[in-house]
């Protein structure tokens, strides 16, 4: 038995050079079947994603009104599973003439089915009179997107290592150019011993709790291409440094002041550790370390002077 013959009006060289398409239907005739490159429309008609083999346009006739067709679309090159199929036209309730539209049958190889709907989906004037009116084209996508992570104030270290409670962080997605566009941003946190739930990232978020927090985030595209995680540590230090003065020479204290001389040297020594974190025995966790110590001297009665960096 001899395979049908598709008829000659049914294949059409893609736009972008890579081969014949072929559009077979399921009921109704392909006639008018076009190629056309994106960069043939005028800019502001030129979809949001760049489609793989350029667009068709063809109608579709010998219908009834308001009839469903499965479009049978053989590429010049096998499509992944993720290939999704875009569409222009206006639908009710749209604020954009290019949508997706479903892909009901795709395995991975050269072959892929579309439904259309006359006076639906699918179809440009969305009249229901027998003739689906169509432009779209099929968008082979593998790249997955890239986020990037924004990290507030206040903040220290290399990579942004050393926060506080109060620090927000940002994540922000791209998808590669002539993309289908990001998803969804996902993300997790890992505080003293345990994961928190993978979260779909919707604003700003801070880390709680002081210590050692590590940061898990990624982002899915449309197509399905989903980001290698990303694994990031950062250090919460809610708690100041604390100072302790010293004195060298002759000194004299009653427990509640102290008296020194001309000749008594004096020193400023300041530690910096995580106070709020609980600890295990006597061990005590650092923070990020101390910047500066400042002093000031005066006598009662005076105004205070301004604060000096104590070196």
């Amino acid at each position: 038995i001899e395979a049908p013959q598709v008829p000659v009006n049914n294949v059409v060289q893609s736009a972008t050079g890579l081969g014949n398409v072929t559009f077979i239907p399921d009921k109704g005739r392909i006639e008018e079947l076009i190629a056309i490159s994106e960069t043939d429309l005028p800019e502001e008609e030129r979809p949001p994603v760049h489609l793989t083999f350029g667009l068709f346009s063809f109608n579709l006739t010998g219908i009834n009104p308001g009839e469903k067709v499965n479009i049978t679309i053989a590429l010049p090159e096998n499509a992944p599973v993720n290939t999704a199929y875009w569409t222009y036209g206006y639908m009710p309730y749209s604020i954009t003439p290019w949508y997706q539209i479903p892909v009901l049958s795709n395995n991975g190889d050269n072959v892929v089915v579309i439904l259309l709907q006359d006076g639906g989906i699918g179809d440009k004037d969305s009249t229901s009179n027998g003739i689906i009116e169509h432009t779209g084209g099929p968008v082979i996508d593998t790249i997955p997107p890239q986020t990037n992570k924004t990290i507030g104030k206040p903040k220290y270290g290399t990579n942004d290592t050393w926060v506080t409670s109060h620090t927000l962080f940002n994540l922000t997605a791209e998808d590669n150019p002539g993309g289908t566009g990001v998803d969804k941003t996902y993300y997790r946190i890992w505080y003293n011993r345990k994961w928190t739930p993978w979260k779909e990232y919707k604003d700003n978020f801070t880390l709680s709790g002081e210590g050692k927090h590590y940061l898990e985030y990624y982002s899915i595209d449309n197509a399905g291409n989903m980001e290698e995680i990303h694994n990031q540590t950062h250090y919460v230090d809610n708690s100041p440094p604390r100072t302790t003065i010293e004195f060298y020479g002759p000194c004299y204290t009653d427990g509640t002041e102290e008296w020194i001389s001309p000749n008594t040297f004096i020193s400023l020594n300041a530690t910096d550790y995580l106070v709020q974190k609980p600890t295990i025995g006597k061990k005590k966790e650092a923070g990020c370390g101390v910047d500066k110590t400042f002093y000031r001297v005066y006598k009662e009665g005076e105004e205070p002077p301004e604060f000096s960096v104590y070196t």
